[in-house]
């Protein structure tokens, strides 16, 4: 029996034969050319970006039926470097001055952009590397005839691989893959974040020596749990798993008696459980694991790909669609939102030196009449097709949402005059997401109709620590009390001053901190829909006055670990 331990990148249980997935072996002519072919060579280059582009597109199509818009947006990183400015422009300079031949250009310039990467500290830049690689071996395949080995799988394994790309993972057969295991990765790569997305159970970055020696065909377990491997088990350990994997695999089962339910908790208080959307297939896959309405529909999503912004008529035509699918359930819009770690080619933004505390979110909207106003005038004309509720996001300021509510009542006015129909007094929200707005939540409160607490930024801006930063993501917690009294903060002020509030990110799906936000008086969750069943099951599972006790306990903790120590053992997880 062998045992690694590693990267926790998906939960679950797995048991299965062991599936080595090699690496492709890319043949790369390695020839210089004379000057008579060197325009034939670019030639042949731009031909393969564009086919490797329509694979890509190809992908990312498959990858929104599968698994959801938002996941499939990972590709959106890949098209853009086939796309760049400076990286293929590169390539073609090389073949021109150095006269190389196609591949060697690629191989040359994509490793030179690999090893300044290398060399950064930044993880997500280091976890961007995979995606570098993944279109540079995309290229060298294409150019040089080589066809991907996935290999035709006939029965359930557990693929293990030394690493494995972005679109490997996105491709692979649910049928037969029951796990997965890499020698190398991270928690925050897009292979990482796809196999959770696709509910794998995963470890990353299990280390060197996991190849060695590895037989194809022998017993592992996936422990995704506890991020632990164990090859060749022996029968008391296969046996202890086998039956764990048989009580997950029932209560997977178990859990779509709560598809049609409303979510309640023991004592029958009502709270909602709301998925995330990026697109419409998304809302299929939410009304389908029972999700009672949307609780954050993304819209940048639409404005990728694209050298234009969408037009007015176009959003009006995805909005409708969406409003009219999950009626009468509640979609809750969240207008454009970039900058950060988000960009779309249509809007020009600065390049900035801290661009999470920089030009992003609402900061940039408001500047930008010509994406605002068709947007808003988009929403507002679908709104007479379904329960509308429009969210702004990333306000700091109540002069923020004043501006916002101007621009609102400008594009309803044109709207009438134009005697284009819309429901009047739409419901507005805003994101809680930085510490400005929970500390002046009981104001912001009064100029809007509900607020949604967004975890992932508001423990990044309250903690001052980078979830993607290895050095310090300890410190993005969202069991340290200072995010859970800031949580708090929000909710009662919400309360007073009668509007709801609920809650996004990763942390709202976090089955451990359900009784905490019960006890707080959280009225919805919003979550993607893989967690929609199991969070729906957690909340039935405890007593509205219970889990306010508990809230009461864990707001007194200084620590995150007493914290999470302490919800550890008061969980009814029944998994």
């Amino acid at each position: 029996m062998r045992t690694f331990t590693g990267i926790k990148a998906s939960s679950g249980l797995a048991k299965g034969e062991v599936y080595l997935k090699k690496k492709d072996k890319i043949e790369v002519d390695y020839t210089k050319i004379d000057a008579v072919r060197v325009e034939l060579e670019i030639e042949r280059l731009e031909k393969t970006r564009q086919q490797v582009k329509r694979q890509l597109e190809e992908i990312k199509e498959k990858t929104a039926c599968k698994v959801g818009v938002e996941e499939a947006a990972i590709f959106q990183a890949h098209l853009l470097l086939l796309d760049d400015p400076e990286l293929i422009p590169a390539v073609k300079e090389k073949i021109r001055k150095d006269k190389f031949c196609a591949e060697f250009a690629v191989s040359k310039v994509i490793e030179g952009y690999q090893e300044i990467f290398r060399a950064m500290e930044d993880e997500y830049i280091k976890a961007r590397m995979a995606d570098l690689e993944d279109v540079k071996n995309r290229i060298l395949r294409a150019l040089s005839g080589t066809a991907e080995t996935c290999g035709m799988l006939t029965k359930p394994v557990v693929l293990v691989a030394e690493d494995l790309s972005p679109s490997e993972t996105a491709m692979l057969d649910l049928q037969y893959v029951k796990g997965m295991v890499t020698e190398k990765g991270s928690h925050v790569s897009h292979t990482a974040i796809l196999a959770r997305s696709l509910g794998i159970p995963a470890v990353v970055g299990a280390g060197e020596g996991l190849l060695a020696g590895l037989k194809e065909g022998e017993i592992v377990i996936v422990d995704g749990d506890n991020g632990k491997v164990i090859f060749a088990p022996g029968e008391t350990v296969l046996q202890e798993y086998e039956q764990k994997i048989k009580q997950e695999e029932k209560w997977r089962t178990g859990l779509s008696r709560y598809r049609e339910l409303e979510t309640r908790t023991k004592d029958g208080k009502r709270v909602k459980v709301a998925g995330n959307a990026g697109g419409v297939k998304d809302v299929d896959r939410i009304i389908e694991q029972g999700g009672e309405g949307i609780g954050l529909y993304r819209t940048e999503f639409i404005f990728l790909d694209r050298r234009d912004p969408p037009s007015e008529e176009e959003q009006f035509e995805i909005y409708r669609e969406a409003l009219e699918k999950i009626y009468p359930r509640e979609v809750v819009i969240r207008t454009l939102d970039i900058g950060g770690d988000k960009s779309v080619k249509c809007v020009d933004l600065p390049l900035e030196e801290n661009p999470f505390l920089g030009y992003r979110g609402i900061r940039n909207y408001l500047d930008s009449s010509e994406i605002y106003r068709p947007q808003l005038r988009a929403l507002i004309r679908a709104s007479v097709y379904g329960n509308l509720k429009i969210m702004f996001p990333m306000i700091s300021t109540l002069e923020e949402i004043r501006r916002i509510k101007a621009a609102v009542k400008e594009v309803t006015e044109m709207l009438r005059e134009e005697e284009i129909a819309f429901t009047p007094h739409l419901e507005l929200g805003i994101m809680i997401e930085v510490p400005s707005a929970a500390l002046m939540a009981r104001e912001m409160a009064d100029e809007v109709d509900f607020f949604s607490i967004g975890s992932n930024d508001l423990i990044q801006y309250t903690m001052a620590a980078d979830r993607i930063n290895p050095k310090v993501s300890c410190l993005h917690s969202p069991y340290h009390p200072s995010v859970l009294r800031i949580i708090k903060m929000a909710v009662d002020a919400a309360h007073e001053r009668r509007i709801w509030a609920g809650f996004c990110g990763e942390a709202a799906s976090d089955l451990l901190l359900v009784p905490f936000l019960l006890g707080i008086g959280l009225d919805e969750f919003s979550v993607s829909a893989g967690a929609i069943l199991p969070l729906k099951e957690a909340i039935a599972g405890w007593d509205s006055q219970r889990a306010s006790e508990l809230a009461k306990n864990i707001l007194e903790m200084s620590t995150g670990e007493q914290v999470k120590e302490y919800l550890l053992k008061v969980a009814v997880i029944k998994r």
